[in-house]
């Protein structure tokens, strides 16, 4: 055998299956499948807290909020991802060989930890580009009260809006909507 490991690949439907008797959750991209780490109560909290308040905010105006169980399929991409929280106006665009993959998300929410964070600023950032209903992206520290949010604008280039602070508010602007920072670092301590 060379000095390179020929790696495994696999079929979408092989991780599938494997992925409803797994007891941890794997993202999969282009035949390989990636264990998920544990995130912290501090990430969890978080998650939570952005989906309730989202949930609030997006009531009466045709869109559902999910969390973190939902799988985002990019079929450009042959890839599943799990995001934190996610947003789908109008109905479900389901995958029609596996209905519980859904290709339609107007709004991804994605928490930072040390272990993500250049994933998910990078290469997880480039995965969700290739979702062409994909309006919004938001990534929330956990260490500190700071919210990066991506808008897709007109020409389809990402504008980037910063919060920083206890005191602000974080506008959705596609959607319409906002949210508070104390309502998204509700229980967190610094």
């Amino acid at each position: 055998m060379g000095i390179e490991e020929e790696i495994k690949r696999y079929s979408l439907t092989e991780y599938l299956a494997m992925e409803e008797e797994a007891e941890y959750r794997s993202e999969f991209y282009n035949g390989q499948i990636f264990a998920m780490s544990g995130g912290s109560p501090e990430h969890s909290s978080i998650a939570v807290n952005f989906t309730s308040a989202m949930t609030e905010a997006f009531k009466g105006i045709g869109c559902r909020v999910f969390d973190a169980n939902l799988m985002i399929k990019i079929e450009d991409l042959n890839s599943v991802l799990y995001p934190d929280a996610s947003v789908i106006c109008g109905p479900l665009d389901r995958d029609p060989q596996r209905r519980n993959l859904v290709r339609n998300p107007t709004l991804i929410v994605e928490v930072l930890s040390r272990s993500t964070n250049r994933y998910d600023r990078g290469n997880k950032f480039f995965k969700y580009q290739m979702i062409p209903s994909l309006r919004t992206y938001v990534l929330v520290e956990q260490d500190e009260p700071t919210v990066h949010v991506s808008h897709k604008n007109e020409d389809g280039a990402w504008d980037v809006d910063n919060y920083f602070g206890l005191e602000g508010t974080v506008e959705l602007k596609p959607h319409g909507v906002s949210i508070t920072m104390a309502q998204i670092y509700q229980w967190i301590e610094f």
